[in-house]
């Protein structure tokens, strides 16, 4: 990271600290809105990293300008580019944590999960976003559209045997399935959640009493006020 991209304090930061710590680091002085001219230079070093082809650089300034400046249309803008970078599993989660602050953001989620598939890591901490996002009958639809039922699916499967994974997928479909409409269920009904927590969840994890526990709350509420035909069976 050079020192045309940030200012002094920043290089020093992003130096000696993962961009995950930078990031949440400028959290901390989100509500401290960027002046006109800081706003224009910061910019300006986004546009540098990219031309630089610089992907990490990139993500930290995107993110740190736009959390202090929300209301900034050109750093969404570069939040759409940015989640089609290749990124370091430290930067997605970085963005990850940034974007599960705003429920629009459903469809950047899902860009950079599918490019995580096969991190444990990243797999848990979308489910996690999945989750939190999940009372929002808009973001529930959204999250159906931008393929999260599909990715809760390939995470279960792909990573069977990690426990923490499964009790997250379970969390993220017992969200999902509650106070949803009829709609929302049935589409995770229709894509085998029903066998895939009794099969692959709960009896592959059978001494898991933590596991245990959310795959029962999944499946009650997977399988509330809905009638037996409903339910499809393999």
């Amino acid at each position: 990271v050079g020192s045309k991209h940030c200012s002094t304090d920043v290089v020093s930061r992003i130096e000696s600290a993962s961009i995950q710590e930078t990031i949440q680091e400028k959290n901390m002085i989100k509500d401290v809105p960027l002046s006109s001219a800081a706003l224009l230079q910061s910019h300006q070093n986004v546009e540098q990293a990219d031309q630089e082809n610089d992907h990490e650089t990139y993500s930290v300034l995107v993110l740190e300008t736009k959390w202090q400046n929300p209301e900034d249309g050109i750093s969404l803008n570069y939040i759409k580019r940015a989640v089609h970078m290749p990124q370091s599993p430290d930067a997605a989660l970085s963005m990850l944590d940034f974007l599960n602050k705003d429920s629009f953001n459903i469809e950047f989620i899902m860009l950079i999960a599918k490019q995580f598939s096969s991190s444990e890591l990243i797999v848990v901490k979308v489910l996690q976003v999945i989750r939190n996002v999940s009372s929002d009958i808009e973001c529930q639809k959204s999250i159906i559209r931008n393929g999260g039922i599909e990715y809760i699916s390939k995470g279960m499967w792909e990573h069977s045997s990690i426990e923490h994974v499964q009790e997250s997928a379970c969390a993220a479909i017992w969200a999902l399935s509650a106070d949803s409409d009829s709609n929302v269920k049935m589409a995770l009904l229709n894509a085998g959640y029903v066998e895939a927590i009794r099969f692959l969840v709960m009896k592959s994890h059978a001494g898991n009493e933590h596991v245990q526990l959310w795959a029962c709350g999944a499946l009650s509420s997977l399988l509330y006020n809905i009638n037996e035909e409903d339910v499809s069976m393999s």
